[in-house]
This record gives C-alpha cells, sequence and structure tokens, in this order.
C-alpha cells in the first residue's frame, strides 16, 4: 500500500472532453508518471508514484 507521499494524482470531471485524448507513461527511476490530455492539451488526469529505488526494478512492475 502506497502513502500519501508516495502517490500524487488528481483528475478533472469534465463533461465536453472530444474524442481524440492521449495518455502518457514516464517509467523512471524515482517514480511513474501518468497523464491524459485532450486534443488541445488540456490536462484531464495525472497521477505520479513514487518507486523504492532500493528494491531494484522489479519492485516499480
Amino acid at each position: 500500500m502506497l502513502t500519501d507521499s508516495e502517490q500524487q494524482s488528481f483528475d478533472v470531471s469534465v463533461t465536453d472532453v472530444k474524442l481524440p485524448i492521449y495518455a502518457g507513461i514516464d517509467v523512471g527511476g524515482t517514480g511513474i508518471k501518468i497523464g491524459i490530455v485532450d486534443d488541445n492539451g488540456r490536462v484531464l488526469a495525472y497521477q505520479r508514484i513514487l518507486t523504492h529505488q532500493e528494491k531494484g526494478p522489479e519492485d516499480g512492475v
């Protein structure tokens, strides 16, 4: 279970979202970041999860 300090997120509640939307994922050494944006680049959702470097890459997957 992740603590609040290890995870940050926000969601934007929108009803006027038009397709297409895009998702991006960044898997790095200190964290995993996920974002959803619309065709205009407006951020619809974002989540950041800190990884435990000392446990190695397998722990992040």
